[in-house]
This record gives structure tokens, sequence and C-alpha cells, in this order.
């Protein structure tokens, strides 16, 4: 069982107009399809939004600390058009829009934080359906504008029906702020690169605006999505997450399962995983001595590679000394 609360309507809409109404506090039974892939997740997605992977609504009580919710300020909502910072090709339609909402949905007070969304309507000659597809990028950092182009065609027998709406989840692509620095390479990430200095340059700009990094997390970006849907007036939307999107998407569900139809989960992880946790890298650790004591047990490998093992940690320890990309000067 998921538990999950709706979340007040503090939000200010840029392009669509129309504030939800506060919501109670639900339980819900859920059927999750999980993909293997990205074909297999957009399959699954044609098969969750027509019925096959739904969740099934049912008031129970809820465990106070599972639930958070924040009462809605006075402020009414406003809206202002806003034009794609994209380039949109012929003959295609896609509709933009930024919800401004608080830094902290806890404490507002705090800087704003504007969010960026991207609908492609549906296009088909036959009924619209009202509940729309919401696509979750994966990283965690990657904005969902980036997913405009790759899934017109993939989602198009989707699309024929339902309007597809791409986030930026809050400090990603199109959103305000965007924390995208380039000292925090994600090859010097993933390879041992990256230096304390690399990350307080990074972070010092944002600290002297008066950001607080530490609310550009998924809790506060599952909230951001629960106004969202309620500020375009979409009583209940189906979601498709891939890779980090998955532990959004979960998230999401986990506050408002009132407002979620179904959820495919593709490539997913656990909304408790952390990306730099011990575990993660004593996994990777394990695998390449897996792939090293393999290559020396078969015959053809052994005689190829005698030393695949140390040749490797001499490369590597190359690679952070001088960048592959300082080789090709």
């Amino acid at each position: 069982m998921l538990a999950a609360g709706t979340v007040g309507g503090y939000s200010r809409i840029i392009d669509y107009a129309s504030a939800g109404p506060a919501g109670g506090v639900m339980a819900v039974r859920g059927k999750l399809l999980i993909g293997a892939g990205a074909a297999a997740a957009l399959a699954a997605a044609v098969l969750a939004v027509t019925g096959v992977a739904t969740l099934e609504q049912t008031p129970q009580p809820v465990e106070a600390e599972l639930v958070r919710s924040v009462p809605a300020p006075a402020e009414a909502a406003a809206t202002i058009a806003l034009t794609c910072p994209f380039d949109v090709p012929a003959g295609r339609i896609v509709r933009c829009g930024s919800l401004v909402v608080p830094e902290s949905w806890e404490t507002p007070g705090g800087p704003p934080v504007t969010v960026f969304y991207a609908v492609t309507p549906a296009d088909g000659d036959g009924p619209i359906r009202p509940d729309p597809v919401l696509v979750l990028n994966g990283g965690p950092g990657q904005s969902g504008s980036e997913l405009i182009e790759s899934a017109w065609e993939r989602m198009a027998e989707v699309r024929r029906v339902r309007d597809i709406l791409f986030v930026d989840q809050r400090g990603t692509g199109y959103s305000k702020p965007g924390l995208f620095c380039p000292a925090l390479d994600p090859v010097a990430y993933w390879h041992g690169g990256l230096t304390p200095e690399d990350a307080e340059r990074c972070r010092r700009p944002f600290v002297e605006q008066g950001y607080d990094l530490a609310r550009f997390d998924t809790m506060e970006s599952a909230r951001d999505l629960v106004a969202l849907r309620r500020a375009l007036g979409i009583e209940r939307w189906n979601l498709l997450g891939t890779s980090y999107g998955t532990v959004l998407a979960l998230e999401t569900v986990r506050q408002d399962a009132v407002g979620t139809r179904s959820v495919v989960l593709n490539s997913p992880n656990l909304t408790r995983s952390s990306w730099l946790d011990l575990g993660r890298m004593a996994a990777i650790e394990a695998v390449f001595k897996r792939l090293f004591e393999d290559c020396r047990r078969s015959p053809e490998c052994g005689a190829a590679y005698p030393d695949l093992d140390k040749v490797f940690l001499e490369l590597a320890e190359r690679l952070a000394e001088t960048p592959t990309a300082d080789w090709c000067r």
C-alpha cells in the first residue's frame, strides 16, 4: 500500500489558469508495470493508458508521519502566455508554460522557483481522453524537455488519444534557477575527477542568491507536480518514469494517489536509493572484479589479456591524470 497526501494549491500558473482545490488524504492499491528498456517502457505506456495498469483508489487511514500537508496561501493564480524557448518544427504543436512554486512547500518564504513544462497535445481524429501522460526523465538532473524530439515518433500512438506532458524538474532544463554547472562534469563525477573545490564553486553562487539547495530534491519536486496537475485542471494523469524518473513517479503517487490513474516504471529505482551510496560503488567494483576473473578463466581471453586487471587500473590512473579530451589536442 502506498500512502499519499494531496498538496495545497500554492501556485501561479503561466499559460494555463485554474487552481485546483485542496485535497484530503487517500491510500492506494496499485499495479505497476515495470519495463526493462525504453522500448518496453513505451509499449507499457500504451497498455497503461488504455487501462491495463490502473490505480484503484480506496480511502484508508494513513499514518500521519507519511503525509506532510501544505496549506494553500491566499495568493490567487495568475496566468501569462509563454513562448516555447526552443524551435518547434513545422507541422507540430507544442504548448509551453511555467509554474511558480515556493522553494520549500513546508516553509514558504524563500526565493521562488519556476518549473517549466511543455505539452504536445493529442492529435488523433477520434475522442481525446482527459487523462494525459506525464513523462519523467532520469539522471537525476535530466530535463523533460530533452525528450520532446525523441518521444515525438515513439509516442505517436499514445498522442493520438492523449496529451503528453514533459516537465523540467526544478533546477533542470528551462526551469529557474538552473543548477547546471560546467565544473560538475558528469564524466568527472562518474570517474572520480570531481573535487570539493569544483562542488563549492558551483554551490556558492546559488547560496549567495538565497537558495537552499537541499530543497531541490525528490520530495519538493513531487509537490511541484501535484501543484502543476491542479493548476492545469487535470483530474488524473498517467505517470511514465525512466531510471531516476521512477523515483519521482513513486513519490508523486505517494503524495497524490487521488490524481494518479496509472504508473509505468522503466528501469526502476527504489525511492530511498542514492546515487552516491557505498553499496552502489561496491557493486560496480564487484562487477569489474568478476570481469577480470572471467577473463583469467577463459583460455582465449586469458591469453590475449594476461594482466587485464593491472592494465585496467593503469589506464584508469592515466585517464585521471590526463582526460581523453586532452589526447585529441
